[in-house]
């Protein structure tokens, strides 16, 4: 899996020898205006077929003062203090400005950095290498906030495959992205015109993976009815070239963010050797969508029954801690503090939403620009292995009904600071949270055998087998439809006032419960 990562240009970094940075007064004459591929503080996205244009350059136009002759075009990131570069965008050319307008195609995409702002600086304004001293004039060139997504597709079908083992037992961290569009993966640079909101915006399907094998590298992290279960991702020729049947459907959202959902058959295939993959009877489908500027990333994963035929799932999803070996810890849920962890041990989670928290630097202040914090929220609890002190693992297991499906969601959060993740962990917990609501009888009903009817919504961990609703002393318990999450119950009951009350426990091990008053007449 070849995987982006983020970037984090941290501390000043001096100026190369001659270099200067034109000072604020001399921008007042100045000014500069992008149109293309976005205006001003809009967002530009960008999701290309990387295996296709793996540069994927862009067109840049806009418009300039009367003073400005040329341009170049740079990527502002980290509060417009850097540029992504030292490099234009558009190479060694200056781009003309004619008749204050100008426009150039074949600039570089600026995928491998955070996003950032576009702007088209004039030439006269030298000195912008990546340091921390390019600030003071950009409000003056304005530009819209880039940021792109990418997938890379490869397509060979056969029925003669390998497994690819990527994992091994001491390199746990190096993994194919489970929920990854063919071999190569869906990436995306979350929307973050600021890296203080957002030095995590490298979310690679949240950072929550299963990897071709466990931990351990015993077994691959995925298994069906308990025996070895990988994506096509995970399964090639010889000549490298991934057996696709994925779909993928990307949307893009409100401000530029993104939702992407992935389908992909999991097959059976004897380790280490040729063989004919076989269907498990089991689809992996993730959707991830991004918000609040892409410090937040919601991620749903179903294991889907397509067989008409009930199925044991045991998953192993993995994270990283960054500042292995020198100051990252984590907080896990109920702790106070950061702290480091043993390699090696194991910890029980709460039920219900609760967030993990980790941090890069044990000790640094909290607005310490060299620290990144970060939370993955989860809604169904685990057990919490620690391999290393800089990784974990999250290890459920689960049955998935007969035309039903197993579910798992999270939040993954991350920011500048501990205080600015757990302001989007809060909400985080609120919405991984599943409902029961009951929806019937009228509150008055001539109808002496009314039927109570309800729903489970947000099922983050799939629905409940069972719904037990009680009226007075009588109990019925009914199953829950595992396609909607609807229920209903009948009762005989005496003209007055009754009260419904609904209990279920979701696959999660949560404990939900709705009342509903009504009378008969």
């Amino acid at each position: 899996m070849r995987r982006m990562t983020s970037v984090l240009f941290a501390g000043a970094i001096a100026l190369t020898a001659g270099a200067t940075i034109q000072p604020v007064s001399a921008a007042a004459v100045d000014w500069t205006r992008i149109s293309n591929p976005a205006g001003p503080d809009r967002g530009a996205f960008d999701f290309f077929n990387a295996t296709a244009s793996p540069t994927h350059p862009i067109t840049v136009a806009g418009t300039a003062s009367p003073t400005v002759a040329q341009v170049n075009i740079y990527c502002f990131f980290d509060q417009d203090r850097r540029t992504s570069s030292a490099t234009p965008l558009n190479g060694s050319t200056p781009v003309d400005v004619v008749n204050g307008a100008f426009s150039v195609s074949g600039v570089a995409s600026p995928t491998g950095a955070e996003p950032c702002v576009l702007r088209a600086v004039p030439t006269s304004y030298t000195g912008l290498d990546g340091s921390a001293g390019n600030s003071g004039y950009v409000a003056d060139f304005a530009g819209p906030t880039f940021y792109a997504g990418f997938f890379i597709r490869t397509v060979k079908p056969s029925t003669t495959l390998l497994i690819d083992w990527v994992a091994s037992a001491n390199q746990p961290n190096m993994h194919d992205s489970f929920g990854a569009v063919e071999s190569g993966g869906v990436g995306s640079l979350d929307p973050s015109s600021n890296e203080t909101d957002d030095v995590y915006n490298g979310l690679f399907d949240g950072d929550l993976l299963l990897t071709t094998t466990n931990v351990a590298g015993t077994h691959a992290s995925v298994q069906i009815d308990g025996k070895n279960a990988y994506p096509p991702g995970s399964l090639y020729t010889v000549s490298s070239l991934s057996n696709t049947a994925i779909t993928l459907s990307v949307k893009r959202v409100t401000g530029g963010e993104l939702s992407i959902t992935e389908r992909e058959p999991l097959r059976f295939c004897s380790s280490g050797s040729p063989c004919t993959p076989t269907a498990t009877g089991v689809d992996f489908v993730r959707t991830i969508r991004t918000s609040k500027g892409g410090a937040l990333a919601t991620i749903h994963d179903k294991f889907v029954d397509i067989d008409h035929a009930a199925h044991t799932v045991s998953a192993e999803y993995y994270s990283y801690i960054s500042g292995q070996g020198t100051q990252g810890g984590v907080r896990l849920p109920g702790q106070s503090s950061f702290h480091f962890v043993t390699a090696g041990s194991t910890v029980s989670t709460p039920v219900g939403p609760h967030t993990i928290y980790m941090t890069s630097d044990l000790y640094a202040a909290d607005s310490d620009l060299q620290r990144t914090d970060g939370g993955i929220t989860y809604s169904a609890h685990a057990a919490v292995f620690f391999a290393h002190t800089n990784d974990f693992v999250m290890r459920y297991s689960r049955t998935v009904p007969k035309n039903g499906f197993a579910a798992f969601s999270w939040a993954a959060e991350g920011g500048q600071t501990a205080s600015a993740v757990a302001t989007l962990a809060g909400p985080a917990q609120k919405s991984l949270m599943p409902h029961l609501t009951l929806t019937a009888p009228a509150k008055t009903t001539a109808d002496n055998t009314p039927t109570v009817r309800g729903r489970v919504t947000n099922a983050t961990n799939g629905y409940p087998a069972k719904v037990t609703i009680t009226i007075g002393s009588t109990s019925k318990t009914v199953r829950v439809n595992q396609s909607t999450g609807r229920f209903a119950a009948t009762f005989s009951l005496a003209n007055g006032k009754h009260t419904a009350k609904a209990h279920a426990k979701d696959p999660g091990g949560i404990a939900l419960t709705a009342a509903r008053t009504f009378r008969c007449t």
